[in-house]
């Protein structure tokens, strides 16, 4: 975690939200700069490799339920971005109690789970990805880039990679920059405050398009600075952007109050607040303890569902299960009490009510990831590997967008005895995982020499081998493809 915290003032020049605000009708016309200055495959690939770094030095949020509502929450925000030629959106989140957020090249928007945590509504929360939104549908950094000098693709990811180690280790961090002269342009790569007013605006109108309250964005300046006034330590977005009553007030005045907020707080984002805070509390008892005064206080649903996760987090999975089936009788298809309650049935070896816990609820949500991931586990763990290879192998579609699901494909296929089924699936793990090509590559060749020393005959092993290679030469295109640019 501490490595996690001295990356962000390195990410700082990737646009941490720090809305300035301006007239809609203020934002001057530049034309559609969206892949103006680099190609979207270099704005794919700059993101690709320094996402790699974020992943090596941070601590990812891997939770299926987590990551799949804040992808949702973004996707609906992408929706109403009215550009055109966008890049898929990967949206993430860090482990981390700091409040900030920030976006990078090729459509990548990372939120800290202290930010998340700090929000007081979905539309606070909206809010923040909707600006991350505008600095990306308006390529801000790109911009910021082309302004200095015209840079290869390795090069722009060699900086950006040099800026991160700087803030892990300053000696091999100050020899880094030197050697990529970027010491000399990280001033430079900061956000403007244009790019800040077009991407607060930009949020702003996707917000209103979208049907959250523009009024979130206020409210979580309010947020912030609350949260100053009643912390020890200070917040980091304000050490650096401190937030006076004068800029709320401004902000309040340039949103449209013609437009009437007639929605509602989701409940699924209440639920995930509540299983982020779960997840942040390293100490099971600590949890249990802290849930066990809650429901006194106040006995609401996410109480007692953070109570029933407490009660998992700790193994009494008996009690676990029975909070949750209350919760159930209120509220029969909340995916989210469904997989509690399939976990705790499985932790209690309770194999058959697990498997019919989900298998009821698939019927309902065919396609929900967090469902399919969630019972492949329980597949896997109880160990009916043919089932397990059968239903991930049904929803593949969904793997593009959720990786995961080739790395459960894998460990299936691996337990069932297909070796080489198994290095295909974890290449396209890797494929598809920020694209490790190098790794995922080594994969496929594995997965083709272990084909090859199949005695007994392998059912359209010649289709097989030529789908392999394909993919093999597909990673090899796009790196010749990109060394010439």
């Amino acid at each position: 975690m501490r490595l996690l915290i001295k990356i962000i003032p390195a990410l700082a020049i990737l646009f941490l939200w720090h809305p300035q605000t301006v007239n809609a009708d203020e934002i001057p016309d530049i034309g559609s700069p969206h892949s103006k200055y680099f190609s979207p495959q270099q704005e794919a690939e700059i993101g690709r490799q320094m996402m790699q770094q974020v992943k090596e030095s941070a601590a990812l949020i891997t939770d299926p339920e987590i990551n799949t509502y804040i992808q949702s929450l973004g996707n609906s925000l992408v929706n109403y971005a009215n550009e055109n030629n966008l890049p898929e959106f990967t949206f993430f989140i860090i482990a981390s109690d700091q409040i900030n957020a920030f976006a990078a090249p090729g459509g990548y928007i990372g939120i800290f789970t202290g930010l998340i945590n700090a929000t007081k509504t979905e539309s606070e929360l909206a809010s923040v990805l909707a600006h991350e939104i505008g600095h990306i549908t308006q390529s801000h950094l790109a911009r910021r880039i082309a302004e200095h000098e015209r840079l290869s693709v390795p090069r722009i990811a060699a900086l950006l990679a040099s800026i991160l180690i700087a803030t892990q280790d300053s000696q091999a961090g100050s020899a880094a920059l030197i050697s990529t002269n970027a010491a000399s342009i990280q001033h430079q790569l900061a956000y403007s405050r244009t790019a800040e007013k077009e991407a607060d605006n930009i949020g702003l109108k996707i917000l209103a398009a979208s049907g959250y309250d523009q009024k979130g964005m206020t409210g979580f300046f309010q947020t912030l600075q609350d949260a100053q006034t009643h912390s020890n330590k200070p917040i980091e977005y304000l050490s650096t952007h401190p937030l006076t009553q004068s800029r709320i007030s401004e902000v309040k005045s340039r949103i449209n109050h013609q437009y009437k907020w007639m929605g509602k707080e989701s409940i699924n984002y209440i639920l995930i607040k509540t299983k982020l805070d779960i997840y942040s509390i390293n100490d099971p008892q600590k949890a249990l303890e802290k849930y066990q005064r809650l429901i006194t206080t106040d006995s609401n649903f996410s109480n007692h569902y953070g109570y029933a996760l407490a009660l998992i987090k700790s193994g009494r999975y008996k009690k676990a299960e029975q909070i949750i089936l209350k919760l159930i009788s209120d509220d029969t298809e909340r995916i989210a009490y469904l997989i509690a309650l399939g976990k705790s049935q499985l932790q209690q070896k309770k194999i058959k009510n697990c498997y019919t816990t989900y298998q009821k609820a698939l019927q309902i949500y065919p396609d929900n990831y967090p469902l399919i991931h969630n019972y492949a586990v329980a597949l896997l763990y109880s160990s009916a590997y043919a089932d397990g290879l059968k239903l991930v192998q049904q929803k593949l579609n969904l793997a593009k967008q959720h990786p995961e699901l080739y790395k459960l494909a894998a460990d299936l296929a691996s337990k069932k005895g297909h070796k080489w089924l198994g290095h295909e699936y974890i290449g396209d793990y890797y494929r598809f995982n920020f694209y490790q090509a190098g790794v995922a590559r080594e994969h496929y060749k594995k997965a083709l020499t272990a084909i090859n020393s199949i005695s007994q005959e392998l059912p359209n092993k010649k289709v097989i081998i030529s789908r392999v290679e394909a993919k093999i030469e597909a990673i090899n295109k796009l790196e010749r493809k990109l060394q010439k640019q």
